[in-house]
């Protein structure tokens, strides 16, 4: 009887221990839960109070422009014919009020960029923005334009919010950022985005093989959807395997999350290859245009600079994709650092939505502006990563909940390739199995 007594004593402690690790691990994930919530009330808090604040600095900047806010309107009939934004801006700049009224994280959160990147973007589109003669916008300077327009591409608001904000009407918000985006486009996207050459292509390729053990890697494609409102002609083309009406996003992005390429505006329901061969990107690399002709070679066969993307791209001789045979180690290791290399786009994208939440909901943007307005988001994205600008954690976290579900991609078949591409791809395969240790 005392020997039954004393074997079950151990089988109690350990159901005493087991009880006990239970309790503590949910304990542990309550106070995580917690803490979580804590932070996301102190941030939403932080957020409020930005935004009280730019609200107080507009009302400021009226004040100052006897007391005419950005509409004209006067507070009083009997006071003197008020002075416009341009002839008060030279005593009272913009800057000096928000420089009274902000924080730094006021900035970050505003904006979606530091100070400095916001006055380098006043100097680069100042000359062009005071050119432009518009009823609408004369007589607001250039850096309440911009910070209009970064507000509407940064935040989920909608123009009228935005309108009481800056103490403005509808239409102008609208003209203002079109305006805006359409300059900025036309001064800094071409110099932002572009297909690199020379030494920037020469840097790229050493970092995507320091990094992913890749030779001759230009740049990884991909897509992504921006939602929109059914357009009133062929909204059918416009509606995705998902089941929201969306246009097709296909960027290149190099080893520092930055674009190079864009193609922008087809339909939802496009495939990865259909939008990649309605594009000029395909037009270049099929007539040999894309890349110079730098070659790689490995056992006899030479490695051609190339991109890489999803299994849902085909498998061209400049556009490797993930093999479907794993059977070799060479396939499984290649496989393993492709999957890694094509990760660098998915950040990329999710800096990019992150940082400009507009991509994030149905455009009200009509679809001739749309492509202008992603544009202008892509040359931000590429301004603020290469200028160091912080991106916030915080940001992912508020994308992941606003995002609409992506399309899944289809699978191309790999029996379609050229024979010249599986050469290509299995010269690959040898040569990162050889450069991470493989016999």
């Amino acid at each position: 009887m005392d020997s039954d007594r004393d074997l079950g004593v151990p089988e109690l402690c350990a159901g005493t221990v087991a009880l006990c690790s239970l309790y503590y691990v949910h304990l542990m994930k309550e106070r995580r839960r917690r803490e979580f919530e804590r932070k996301r009330r102190i941030l939403r808090y932080r957020r409020m109070m930005t935004r009280e604040r730019l609200r107080f600095a507009v009302l400021w900047t009226s004040r100052i422009f006897n007391c005419r806010d950005i509409t004209g309107s006067l507070s009083s009939p009997e006071m003197p014919e008020p002075r416009t934004w341009r002839d008060i801006l030279p005593s009272t700049p913009w800057g000096e009020v928000m420089e009274n009224v902000f924080t730094k994280f006021d900035w970050i959160e505003s904006f979606r960029m530091t100070r400095s990147t916001f006055d380098y973007l006043c100097e680069q589109l100042r000359p062009v923005m005071e050119a432009l003669d518009t009823d609408l916008g004369q007589d607001i300077p250039a850096e309440v334009r911009l910070a209009m327009t970064l507000w509407r591409l940064g935040s989920l608001c909608e123009y009228r919010t935005i309108g009481k904000i800056f103490r403005v009407s509808r239409s102008t918000i609208c003209k203002v950022v079109q305006d805006v985006c359409e300059v900025l486009v036309s001064t800094l996207t071409p110099k932002f985005i572009s297909v690199p050459r020379g030494d920037i292509l020469f840097h790229t390729i050493k970092a995507f093989e320091q990094y992913h053990s890749i030779p001759q890697l230009a740049g990884i494609i991909g897509t992504f959807h921006v939602p929109i409102y059914p357009p009133s002609e062929f909204s059918g083309q416009y509606f995705n395997a998902k089941g929201w009406h969306s246009v097709v996003v296909q960027a290149v992005v190099d080893c520092n999350h930055l674009f190079w390429d864009l193609n922008i505006g087809s339909p939802g329901n496009s495939s990865n290859s259909q939008v990649l061969l309605s594009s000029e990107l395909y037009e270049w690399g099929t007539e040999g245009t894309l890349f110079p002709k730098t070659k790689y070679c490995v056992e006899g066969m030479e490695l051609p600079i190339h991109l890489l993307g999803p299994r849902s791209y085909p498998l061209l001789p400049w556009l490797m994709t993930p093999s479907s045979e794993e059977e070799r180690p060479e396939s499984v290791e290649l496989n393993r650092q492709f999957s890694s290399a094509l990760n660098v786009a998915q950040v990329a994208f999710g800096h990019l939505k992150g940082r400009w939440c507009c991509l994030l909901k149905r455009s009200d943007s009509d679809l001739v502006f749309l492509p202008t307005l992603i544009a202008t988001c892509c040359t931000l994205h590429n301004i603020c990563e290469s200028r160091g600008d912080p991106f916030q954690e915080h940001w992912l976290e508020e994308a992941a909940e606003e995002e609409l579900e992506q399309p899944s991609e289809c699978e191309e078949d790999d029996l379609e390739a050229e024979g010249k591409s599986l050469k290509i791809r299995d010269a690959l395969a040898s040569t990162v199995w050889v450069n991470n240790g493989g016999l």
